[in-house]
């Protein structure tokens, strides 16, 4: 894909500033207006069991909303909102400078700002696709917990996601594509397993399904139009059938019969209490 494709593609989330920051910020803010999208999200909340007094982390906190929530619901607790890209933070800072209890942080993901056994539960959210070391990342995760700590990961099935159509060998290549541009996209059917080769406690691992038919929304996260023509460039499927696809897919909106979706995976678990697991010393 050309330059333009790759600053905008789903994987680029990872570098947002090295790109165009307004643009993953927009693309955040469509996506929390989604019911569905919501609605993993209350899930993985649940899942992190969080009390008042609790001390909370979320890694990629994005522009901050997520955080913002969990802040409200523990107000004697304390929240913090961690993210690589500087923009991120500024903008979440901005928005919610107002909350006393929640506070925003530059950090890499695999180098946590926080003394071992400090937390009393940690969330990553569409993350671990993206890293260059997902076990890293698990792995700092589970030492800044405290005995007994929570662990709570939501990563989209990307190669999983599908476009209604009369042109299935188009529309795959198009999911190709979109997982493609993430370092992992496999990895949300195996974080189950992977929490449980690490010893961890209590492990539950989900899915909730996404189908929307909010094109604008939809094609704002994912870029179809660009990612037709890099499949085209790419000489990966004949550019006729992508050109049907597209067509297709613009005539379902102007018909109102758009429809696409996902599912998002949830594993949850428990820092060991007693004896500690075979990875941390």
């Amino acid at each position: 894909m050309n330059g333009t494709t790759e600053a905008r593609e789903l994987g680029a989330f990872s570098r947002v500033d090295e790109t165009d920051a307004d643009d993953f910020i927009e693309r955040l803010d469509k996506m929390h207006t989604l019911d569905a999208f919501r609605a993993y999200k209350r899930q993985s909340f649940a899942a992190l069991r969080i009390g008042e007094g609790s001390l909370v982390a979320e890694i990629g906190s994005g522009t901050g909303e997520d955080a913002a929530r969990l802040a409200r619901l523990m107000p004697s607790g304390r929240m913090i909102g961690l993210d690589l890209s500087e923009a991120m933070v500024a903008e979440a800072s901005r928005r919610y400078s107002g909350i006393p209890n929640l506070e925003f942080r530059q950090a890499s993901a695999d180098a946590l700002p926080f003394e071992s056994g400090t937390l009393d539960a940690i969330r990553a959210d569409r993350v671990l696709i993206h890293v260059p070391d997902a076990q890293a990342v698990l792995d700092e995760m589970v030492r800044v917990l405290k005995p007994g700590g929570r662990l709570v990961v939501s990563e989209p099935d990307m190669s999983g996601c599908w476009v209604s159509t009369s042109h299935p060998a188009a529309s795959a290549a198009i999911a190709r594509a979109i997982a493609g541009s993430c370092l992992h996209p496999f990895l949300p059917r195996d974080i189950g397993v992977m929490l449980r080769d690490m010893k961890l406690e209590e492990v539950e691992h989900d899915a909730v399904a996404l189908v929307s038919s909010d094109f604008e929304t939809i094609n704002h996260a994912c870029q179809f139009g660009l990612v037709v023509e890099g499949v085209k460039k790419a000489g990966l499927m004949p550019a006729e059938e992508m050109d049907a696809w597209w067509t297709e897919q613009q005539q379902r909106v102007r018909d109102g019969r758009f429809c696409a979706g996902l599912s998002v995976m949830t594993a949850s678990a428990t820092k060991p209490a007693g004896e500690r697991s075979v990875f941390f010393t």
